[in-house]
């Protein structure tokens, strides 16, 4: 732990500077990629409003839940203004909302522009400052008292202590100053950017309302000059009471300053004491090593007599130990044959392990062979596996071939068969209408027909009649002519004979 200590006070410059650069580089990354979102967000809404030509709330609401980038807070903000532009609606009137009562200030520079997490790293640098002091106190006065040559360790522990809490406050102010003037006029900017792209989009003032602040615009011009008249005394005024002001807080903070130099010199006060004491500590340890070291000469003196009694003892010790050797070696004689046998038994094993490593070079050959041939039909099975599934999948888009054309064919069938039924139906209905009309011709000649019969069959009973009477007048005059005929036969044939005779 010392060591560790006396390293980290050693290169505590280039610890503090490294640590210190890295946060720093770490957090202007962070600004220039929310600077950077910011200026993406504003981008991305232009661009919607450049889209959105007819300028319809429901088309940009649409066009807007589409949109996976643009962040929550607008599509929140935007649902709000919806929602109170269809509540207006709902009442009767036309008026669209303002795009300012809904897109606040603080949502965009809070939510959108993460301006809190900007707002901690002055405090981040404080608070670093604040525990490279105590770490480079409490590094380095607790070990004091182990010599009096750390002095200058600890003289470095407090430049390291001061310096961070310098540099770190340097950094906190700059940080300060930066987002003052840098990062939220780039947000207000932004904002404002913003409000301007969805006011041109969505204006939400009226004719009547431009119509009573151009008149508006027009009285402030015309009452500007009295007003500036009026003005320019209280103004006046109140720059002297802020010059005023101005002086007493300069005096009040320089008083601010020295009482906390004065408290810093007294939280100091207390370390230094500590400080002394320390030292003094140091100097009474040193006269009581000085002691120490006296107390153990004496105790090497004495250490010497008793060596040289224990060089006494060793030599007793190495006579015995001469004939404990010999003993040995008489034991090592009597040893031999055992040994002889032991290396007898030691070769037999040794012809045993032999073959046991030629069984075992055997079965591991004959296992390394099975387990080829177990990857062959492994290899097989995985190749038959695949040509199994190429194989289905041709039959699966067979089958969804076949599924199409059947699909397709039934489709055409249906179509044909309905087509077909449709002009088979209106032939049929033709057909029949006109059935129907030669029926009704029919009917309506047979109508006439039998309302004509009776007279007909009269008409035609009379002609009968007239033809009977003229048939049987016509048979019996025929018949008169036929009799006359054969009695004048017969009258020549008479005469004929009777000039033969």
């Amino acid at each position: 732990m010392q060591e560790f200590i006396i390293l980290l006070i050693k290169y505590k410059f280039f610890i503090l500077v490294t640590a210190l650069t890295g946060l720093h580089i770490f957090f202007v990354v962070k600004r220039k990629s929310l600077m950077k979102q910011v200026r993406h967000q504003v981008s991305l809404i232009e661009q919607l409003c450049k889209t959105n030509d007819s300028k319809t709330i429901d088309l940009f609401h649409k066009e807007l839940q589409k949109q996976t980038e643009v962040c929550i807070w607008i599509k929140q903000s935007w649902e709000r203004f919806n929602q109170a532009f269809h509540r207006n609606q709902t009442a009767g009137s036309s008026m669209i909302p303002s795009i300012e009562d809904h897109f606040d200030e603080y949502g965009f520079t809070q939510e959108l522009g993460n301006r809190k997490v900007i707002e901690w790293v002055p405090g981040i640098f404080l608070g670093i400052g604040i525990l490279s002091t105590f770490l480079g106190l409490t590094l380095s006065i607790p070990g004091l008292y182990v010599d009096f040559n750390q002095m200058p360790y600890l003289m470095n522990g407090i430049g390291f202590a001061f310096v961070g809490s310098i540099t770190a406050i340097g950094l906190s102010l700059y940080w300060q100053i930066s987002n003052d003037r840098t990062y939220y006029p780039f947000l207000l900017q932004q904002y404002d950017k913003f409000l301007n792209v969805l006011q041109r989009a969505f204006p939400s003032e009226e004719p009547t309302l431009k119509s009573q602040l151009e008149d508006f615009k027009t009285f402030l011009a015309d009452g500007f000059q009295q007003m500036n008249e009026t003005f320019t005394s209280h103004l006046q005024a109140t720059q002297s009471m802020m010059k005023e002001t101005l002086t007493r807080n300069t005096e009040n903070q320089t008083a601010v300053m020295e009482k906390m130099a004065h408290q810093l010199v007294e939280s100091l006060e207390e370390p230094m004491q500590q400080l002394g004491k320390t030292l003094h500590q140091s100097v009474e340890w040193q006269e009581k090593i000085h002691s120490d070291m006296a107390e153990l000469v004496k105790s090497l003196q004495n250490s010497v007599t008793h060596q040289t009694k224990m060089v006494e003892k060793t030599t007793v010790l190495a006579t015995e130990i001469q004939q404990n050797a010999k003993h040995l070696s008489k034991y090592q004689a009597a040893l031999q044959p055992n040994i002889t046998k032991l290396n007898e038994t030691t070769n037999e094993q040794r012809e045993l392990q032999m073959i046991f490593a030629d069984l075992l070079s055997k079965i591991t050959a004959e296992r390394q062979q099975i387990e080829q041939q177990l990857i062959k039909q492994l290899q097989q099975m995985d190749d038959r596996a695949a040509q199994l599934k190429e194989h289905w999948s041709d039959t699966h888009c067979m089958i969804k071939d076949v599924n199409e054309q059947l699909s397709e064919s039934t489709d055409r069938f249906v179509q044909h068969m309905h087509s077909g039924l449709e002009q088979t139906f209106t032939q049929f209905d033709t057909a029949l209408t006109n059935a129907i009309r030669t029926l009704a011709s029919g009917v309506g000649t047979l109508e006439t027909l039998f309302q004509e019969l009776p007279i007909q069959v009269e008409q035609l009973n009379h002609q009968v009649g007239e033809i009977n009477g003229k048939l049987s007048k016509s048979i019996s005059d025929a018949n008169e002519s036929i009799l006359q005929a054969i009695q004048e036969v017969q009258h020549q044939t008479v005469l004929s004979q009777k000039s033969r005779s």
